[in-house]
């Protein structure tokens, strides 16, 4: 699993715009590997699970479409209800590519 780069407001605000910067960049480079690195072991799962003599299953786009219908019905509305900012965090995640 990798884990994003944090740093507090009150910490960034401190550091000057070089030292920003440098947090930026490396950020980048660490979300591009970790992206790559994600694929590659979705990759190794799928092909242990077969070595074992199971069978992996990939959605199609319309399968996609299916649970994301059966998902905003439940889950979604649940985190909406249920979560303070609900629907503004369903949002942005959303948005992601």
């Amino acid at each position: 699993m990798y884990q994003p780069i944090l740093v507090s407001t009150r910490i960034w605000d401190r550091l000057n715009e070089e030292q920003q910067a440098v947090l930026i960049e490396a950020g980048k480079e660490a979300e591009e590997f970790a992206y790559e690195a994600a694929i590659e072991a979705d990759k190794r799962f799928a092909e242990v699970y077969e070595e074992h003599g199971r069978e992996v299953a990939y959605m199609t786009e319309e399968d996609f479409e299916a649970w994301r219908e059966i998902a905003e019905r439940s889950a979604y509305a649940n985190f909406v209800n249920e979560v303070e900012g609900g629907q503004e965090l369903l949002d942005m995640a959303l948005e992601v590519e």
